[in-house]
């Protein structure tokens, strides 16, 4: 019995995360409304986060990466992180864009 554990756990974390894709769509993002979009509508929008963070007062964020096509064909896209906050009631109060090199 103690081998058939050990199996179901090494093949548990031998499996990967489904965790979403890179953001690529700017009109999904300027889809989402500030005090009306709840965390459940990013998720569905987006998939699940790449990283989350809860505080101690309710308020959380959700953390995506992207990856933004440039104005032209020949323009490299603009890559990075985007994150979510939302309030403790889980609406969006707002989301900020880092470019990584």
């Amino acid at each position: 019995m103690k081998n058939l554990a050990t199996i179901g756990l090494t093949f548990l974390l031998s499996m990967p995360f489904a965790y979403a894709d890179k953001i690529t769509d700017p009109q999904q993002i300027n889809s989402l409304v500030k005090g009306k979009t709840t965390a459940e509508d990013v998720i569905k929008t987006f998939g699940k986060p790449e990283h989350e963070d809860h505080n101690p007062d309710g308020r959380f964020v959700y953390l995506y990466p992207f990856s933004l096509q440039g104005k032209t064909a020949s323009e490299p896209p603009l890559e990075g992180k985007i994150t979510f906050l939302f309030s403790s009631d889980g609406k969006l109060a707002g989301l900020k864009m880092y470019k990584t090199s």
